[in-house]
């Protein structure tokens, strides 16, 4: 049986008292609001800390494909503007734009695939990021350290929605970089691939999407910012209504 009364001599304590006493600390919504169940919150625990791996680990999977195409660009634009600053008339114009075809069809193939990832990363990364500010600023206490965690929790999470934002909008940037290159070739060496190269590069927007709603690109930062902003303050509102 596990006592109800608060355990002070941890050293005697059992496992399941340790694992209460635990349990309290990291879970304490649902001690709040359910009566504790040994099986029941092992389960919880077990399903908590799967969901967390499951977490950090599309995140870091998100950054390192959307990193992996950003420097499969930067490397063909520094292939491409080596050469345009060279020599005009030795360049094989065809093969650089069907290298640039190549890559955008990667990455919109790519974008098929983990789009549902990133639109599921990002929400949940935005809902946990207004969630811990709102907690941090509705506690009513001194400053200590229950009162500094959320927010700490929430500089963390909004790390970490940055970095995936930011990396993933280099791949829109590094897709447009070599165009003022294109674009400064001399009409004496201008060719129809260059134009097809030119009319490729300026229409053809390249970048990673969540499930076609949105693409990732640096004015989407301000986008994510408003929002968190926007839902903070209805959220204050609320609570201010509550009490």
């Amino acid at each position: 049986m596990i006592s109800s009364q608060p355990v002070t001599d941890y050293f005697s304590a059992t496992w399941q008292e340790c694992f209460k006493i635990l349990h309290s600390q990291s879970d304490i919504f649902t001690l709040e609001n359910f009566d504790f169940n040994l099986w029941g919150n092992i389960f919880l625990f077990i399903v908590s800390n799967y969901a967390t791996f499951i977490w950090n680990f599309s995140d870091l999977f998100v950054m390192l494909v959307a990193t992996g195409l950003a420097e499969r660009y930067k490397s063909l634009n520094y292939e491409t503007i080596n050469l345009i600053e060279k020599s005009h008339c030795t360049i094989h114009w065809s093969r650089l734009r069907e290298n640039y075809c190549s890559l955008s069809w990667l990455v919109k193939q790519t974008d098929e695939l983990i789009s549902p990832l990133i639109l599921i990363s990002l929400g949940h990364n935005l809902y946990f990021s207004c969630l811990q500010l709102s907690y941090g600023l509705s506690i009513n206490t001194n400053v200590d350290l229950s009162a500094v965690f959320p927010f700490i929790t929430f500089a963390f999470v909004l790390g970490r929605t940055m970095a995936v934002t930011f990396l993933t909008a280099r791949i829109h940037d590094h897709s447009r970089e070599a165009l003022p290159a294109v674009y400064s070739c001399s009409s004496s060496y201008f060719t129809i691939e260059i134009q097809r190269l030119q009319q490729q590069l300026t229409s053809d927007e390249i970048s990673l999407t969540g499930m076609k709603f949105f693409s990732i690109t640096r004015s989407f930062i301000l986008t994510i910012a408003g929002a968190i902003v926007t839902y903070e303050i209805i959220l204050l509102q609320m609570n201010i209504a509550r009490k």
